[in-house]
């Protein structure tokens, strides 16, 4: 039977798995000088799909994408001044969230620096100012749903990405001090990773209130070789927090998704036992690899991604996109519980033909019952 892009990643959302008519795709972002080259190549301006969603959501649509992820306006702070931090230098900015962000020399983009939270005193101020975080109001998920609704009908599927709490916390305290403070004051660090949990749950609640069955925290916590703090501290700090949000997620029947960047084999069995619904990109460049995660995970958590982003889209040939594509089929199709996708965006550098041989591939291998 042939289903719709959201027929077909609710299945592979859905617990117990069940197959649909083939196996989705996802993308995250895609990069700016890719679509000025698609733009070039294919001619988007002349699609004429929907004009109110975003230029890169029309792009995923142009590829043949069933679904990519769309970044929703966060909650914003309370409206008095924040907790008095440290004077920064002056190419540096503090921003709402307790991060620093370095300027560039032309003062048009910001990136992340550090933390300004570097002390246990800084860290108590924080707390009670973030726990008064506003969400955006309803006017604006239901704005947000008129927009789910018209990339469903058009065949490409908006799934929202709303907080960060991990990626938050060790963010505002930086990674120089994260581990001291994890270490001497374990107590601080729960509390302050469980108020950015509490804003979160507020924006999903407000999401699946509209009738939009999931959503992403894009919460990196993971380096290319191992995670960002020891696996006992993630099961301490992180595990209990992704709990709660499956569990919010769960009782409004909808599902949770967790992007982070990065190898998270040491994260996997916590995120099982805590009800997270997908993982996402699964780098393969970090060392991910489909079939042992299928095999040990896969009866719960939807596996999403693992097409290399740059070994394969960016610098591969067609022959090894079609190869790369068709191992993670056989890998992790079977039974359900895949959507095929970029291991992290498309990259800027990624060529037309190998992201399209990618989606061309799964058309033709990723139908069920699979046969590779």
């Amino acid at each position: 039977m042939h289903m719709n892009a959201e027929q077909r990643i609710w299945k592979a959302l859905c617990y117990p798995h069940e197959e649909p008519d083939r196996v989705p795709t996802f993308t995250q972002s895609i990069e700016d000088p890719f679509i000025e080259r698609f733009d070039e190549t294919i001619g988007i301006n002349d699609y004429g799909l929907f004009p109110e969603l975003t230029i890169d959501l029309l792009m995923a649509k142009n590829l043949g994408f069933d679904s990519k992820w769309v970044h929703l306006v966060g909650s914003m702070p309370p409206k008095r001044d924040q907790p008095e931090t440290p004077p920064l230098p002056s190419d540096q900015v503090l921003g709402k969230d307790g991060k620093i962000h370095a300027s560039s020399k032309d003062g048009k983009k910001r990136w992340y620096y550090d933390g300004a939270l570097k002390t246990p005193e800084l860290v108590k101020a924080w707390i009670p100012y973030i726990k008064d975080y506003v969400a955006p109001d309803e006017a604006y998920y239901k704005a947000f749903k008129k927009t789910w609704e018209k990339g469903c009908e058009n065949d490409i599927v908006p799934i929202p990405t709303a907080g960060a709490p991990t990626m938050d916390t060790w963010a505002a305290i930086g990674m120089r001090r994260f581990a001291f403070m994890t270490r001497k004051h374990p107590d601080l660090v729960t509390a302050l990773i469980s108020a950015w949990c509490d804003v979160t749950i507020k924006e999903h609640t407000l999401i699946f209130e509209q009738g939009i069955p999931y959503v992403f925290i894009c919460d990196d916590h993971a380096q290319k070789e191992r995670l960002m703090m020891s696996p006992a501290d993630w099961e301490r700090f992180v595990e209990p927090v992704y709990k709660r949000l499956a569990n919010n997620a769960h009782k409004h029947g909808a599902k949770f998704l967790v992007h982070t960047d990065g190898n998270l084999n040491e994260s996997f069995p916590g995120m099982y036992r805590a009800g997270v619904d997908a993982a996402e990109p699964l780098e393969y460049e970090a060392g991910m690899r489909l079939k042992p995660l299928k095999e040990k995970f896969g009866d719960k958590i939807t596996l999403i991604g693992n097409v290399p982003a740059s070994e394969a889209l960016c610098i591969g040939s067609v022959d090894f996109v079609i190869e790369m594509t068709k191992q993670c089929i056989r890998d992790a199709a079977r039974g359900g519980g895949l959507i095929l996708a970029p291991g992290a965006n498309i990259l800027a550098t990624a060529k037309v033909e190998n992201v399209r041989a990618m989606i061309e591939t799964n058309k033709k291998y990723g139908i069920y019952p699979i046969r590779l």
